[in-house]
């Protein structure tokens, strides 16, 4: 698997080639981009119970880089939503083969999974406040006694 930022990177481009109206002079990039989309998308949760592994529903989602990820990240399933949304509104001699509507649905299902009660979205949607309200101090005091009880220290 590679580290890289594919999926954000081809959701990115598209929404700027469309925003400068350049879908026929950039028509085989946006094919190939709007493939790539398509194929990264999450398709499946994670096998068992995921919520045991304290992992949240991937299904519908995209990741930062590709499928085989299998983290999904609201900004970037939001991204690439939009960018297959746009897509859908050029020649359907660039872009043939729209998202299936059941997919759309998982992807907004997936975003609005991740929604908060007080209305924000988290990056990841698996660390809550409680988690940083909690760890954070105990971090702060772990570092706190390297620094103040330090035996190296003269």
């Amino acid at each position: 698997m590679s580290c890289g930022s594919q999926l954000w990177e081809a959701a990115l481009a598209v929404q700027a080639i469309l925003a400068c109206n350049l879908a026929e002079e950039c028509g085989s990039t946006l094919m190939k981009a709007h493939e790539y989309i398509k194929s990264s998308q999450i398709l499946e949760n994670p096998s068992g119970d995921f919520s045991e592994k304290f992992r949240h529903m991937s299904k519908g989602g995209w990741a930062f880089q590709v499928a085989d990820y299998g983290w999904p990240i609201s900004d970037c399933t939001a991204e690439a939503l939009k960018a297959i949304l746009l897509s859908s509104n050029i020649s359907p001699n660039i872009v043939d083969e729209k998202l299936a509507t059941d997919r759309i649905y998982e992807a907004v299902n997936f975003i609005l999974s991740l929604q908060e009660v007080t209305g924000c979205f988290m990056k990841t949607g698996t660390l809550y406040y409680a988690t940083y309200r909690n760890i954070f101090p105990i971090w702060a005091l772990g570092e706190y006694r390297k620094q103040v009880f330090n035996p190296k220290r003269s």
